[in-house]
C-alpha cells in the first residue's frame, strides 16, 4: 500500500520505478497504462500521451522535473470540482437572498435584520408627467453610492441638491426590471451616458428627474431606482432600514464614511441577475426593445463636459 503523506508517496513511486515495478509505459501516479512514462532526473520529461509518447497527457502531468507522481489534478477533476464550486456559491446565495417574502440580511450593518419587500411602490417624476410602480416582491439592494459618476449624473441634470447627501452620496434601490411597469409619460423618458461605454442613467425629460441606471446590455438586467423618483414616505416600509455604503474613497470631505455591507450587495446583485436571467425575465424590461435597444437613444457626453461635472466638487 503507498504511504499516506505526499512526500512519502512521492518518493515511494520514484522506487517503485527505480526499481522496475512500474513497467514502461504505465503511470506511476494513475497506475493507468500509456498516461504518463515522463522519466526520472534532472531534464525535462519526456513527451508521454496514449502510449506513444507523442503529446503530453490530458489526465498526469508531472509538477517537478523529479518526480513522476506528484501530478495536478487533471482537467476533469478541475472541471468536476468548477461546477460544485459553482452550485456551492448558488446555493449560498439562494440562502440569503432567496427568500420568498422577507430579506435576511446577514452582511450588512444591523445583522440578522429581516426586511420586508416591496410589493406595490409608487415611481413618478417630480411634475407627475411619467408614473409607473414597482410590483410584485424580489431580492434588492438598498445603498449609498459616494462614486464620482453617479455626483456627474447629479450635476448633469442640475438636481445635486436633491440627490446627493453632504457627502455627495446618491442613495439607490437596486431591483430586477421586471417588476418595474409604466403606467404614464413613457415617451417623457430620456437616457445618457457619461462615456460610450457607461452605464444608461434614465431621468424624465420633463423635470429632470433622475430614474434610475442600467446596463446597456439588457440581460444584465437590474435598475438602481435613484430615491428622488420613490415615495420617501414607504422606503422604510418597503425596503428596509439597512443601507449599505459603497465607494467611500470618493466621498467628499473628511472623515469619509466606514464602508459597510458590501458583500450582501454583491451576494443580491448576482441573485438578482441569474434568477432574471434563468426565467428569461429580462425580456420583459420596459426600458428596452424587443431587439434588447433601449427603448430611448441615450445621449454619450462628451468627455470634456464629464470631466467638468466630476470636478465641480
Amino acid at each position: 500500500m503507498p504511504p499516506a503523506s505526499r512526500k512519502s508517496s512521492c518518493r515511494w513511486q520514484r522506487k517503485r520505478v527505480q526499481k522496475g515495478v512500474v513497467p514502461a509505459g504505465l503511470c506511476a501516479a494513475s497506475g493507468r497504462f500509456g498516461e504518463n512514462t515522463a522519466r526520472l532526473g534532472t531534464g525535462p520529461p519526456l513527451a508521454h500521451g496514449c502510449g506513444e509518447n507523442t503529446a503530453p497527457c490530458r489526465r498526469c502531468t508531472p509538477r517537478s522535473f523529479a518526480r513522476v507522481a506528484h501530478v495536478e489534478r487533471c482537467p476533469t477533476g478541475n472541471r468536476r470540482h468548477a461546477v460544485l464550486q459553482i452550485l456551492a456559491i448558488a446555493t449560498a446565495i439562494a440562502a440569503v437572498c432567496a427568500l420568498p417574502d422577507v430579506d435576511f440580511d446577514i452582511f450588512s450593518s444591523t445583522n440578522f435584520q429581516l426586511r420586508t419587500l416591496a410589493t406595490m411602490h409608487p415611481i413618478q417624476c417630480k411634475c407627475g408627467a411619467i408614473r409607473g410602480q414597482l410590483e410584485g416582491t424580489g431580492t434588492h439592494n438598498r445603498a449609498l453610492c459616494y462614486c464620482t459618476d453617479c455626483r456627474a449624473f447629479a450635476r448633469f441634470l442640475g438636481k445635486a441638491p436633491d440627490m446627493l447627501d453632504k457627502q455627495g452620496g446618491t442613495e439607490i434601490f437596486q431591483v430586477a426590471q421586471s417588476r418595474l411597469r409604466f403606467l404614464q409619460g413613457e415617451d417623457r423618458l430620456a437616457a445618457i451616458r457619461l462615456s460610450d461605454k457607461g452605464m444608461v442613467r434614465w431621468y424624465a425629460s420633463c423635470c429632470g428627474t433622475p430614474i434610475g441606471n442600467t446596463m446597456a446590455n439588457p440581460k444584465i438586467s437590474f435598475i438602481g431606482l435613484i430615491h428622488t423618483c420613490l415615495d420617501q414616505a414607504q422606503m422604510n416600509e418597503h425596503f428596509g432600514t439597512s443601507v449599505a455604503v459603497l465607494n467611500v474613497n470618493t466621498a467628499l470631505g473628511n472623515p469619509k464614511p466606514k464602508q459597510r455591507g458590501l458583500l450582501g450587495v454583491v451576494a443580491r446583485f448576482m441573485w438578482i441577475l441569474v434568477t432574471s436571467r434563468i426565467s428569461g425575465g429580462y425580456r420583459r424590461s420596459p426600458l428596452f426593445t424587443a431587439s434588447g435597444l433601449p427603448r430611448v437613444v441615450p445621449k454619450i457626453l462628451p468627455a470634456e463636459e464629464l470631466t467638468r461635472l466630476k470636478s465641480a466638487e
